[in-house]
């Protein structure tokens, strides 16, 4: 009875480590599809890469047989190993799935978050004006890096000034009013929008 106990514990390590190893792309599923990926766009670029010669020796010296043939076989091969990849892929349960994405969003949670302060970044730069906006993101990204200090913060409030100054009035940008500064009183409206 032991020994059966040892071997069903022993098959569901092995199924865990193969689950594991299937959804850490271990087995080169990315590479499959960039290749039929690239493939697929080749293939649709050649007819207007290669045009059609007039010749009296037969179609197979035409131009673009070459590069058919070559990328039709890339296409068809990759998609074989990418179907037996994805077969497997797709018979993994939920559970082990969700630890993936658990496992895999706990590994990277530091360029999650800095992919998603950037977003909000990006898109408050008309809001609350490029200085400010900018000031708080990299003072986010330090304090998550764990070196925000009273040191870290002065460069970082010198250098967005310094970055405010050199592309205001070296290089003569200008970005539209900020969203923000029309709620203050119009000389410190102007004030803003042209200084910060």
């Amino acid at each position: 009875m032991k020994n059966n106990d040892n071997n069903l514990a022993s098959d569901n390590e092995d199924q865990l480590c193969e689950k594991q190893m299937i959804l850490s792309g271990e087995d080169n599923i990315p590479f499959y599809v960039l290749v039929i990926l690239t493939s697929i766009i080749l293939l649709c670029f050649i007819p207007s890469q290669a045009s059609i010669i007039d010749t009296s020796k037969g179609w197979f010296l035409q131009p673009m047989i070459g590069p058919l043939v070559g990328l039709s076989v890339m296409t068809l091969f990759s998609s074989v190993m990418l179907i037996g990849k994805l077969k497997a892929l797709f018979s993994v349960d939920l559970k082990s799935w969700l630890e993936y994405l658990y496992d895999a969003v706990s590994y990277n949670r530091v360029a999650v978050i800095t992919s998603v302060l950037f977003y909000v970044y990006i898109h408050l730069l008309n809001v609350t004006g490029f200085f400010l906006t900018t000031l708080v993101f990299v003072s986010l990204l330090l304090a998550l890096s764990r070196l925000l200090n009273r040191n870290w913060f002065v460069a970082t409030f010198l250098v967005t000034a310094a970055i405010v100054f050199i592309f205001r009035y070296v290089i003569g940008l200008w970005m539209d009013d900020v969203w923000l500064y029309q709620f203050l009183p119009a000389d410190w409206s102007d004030f803003a929008n042209s200084y910060l």
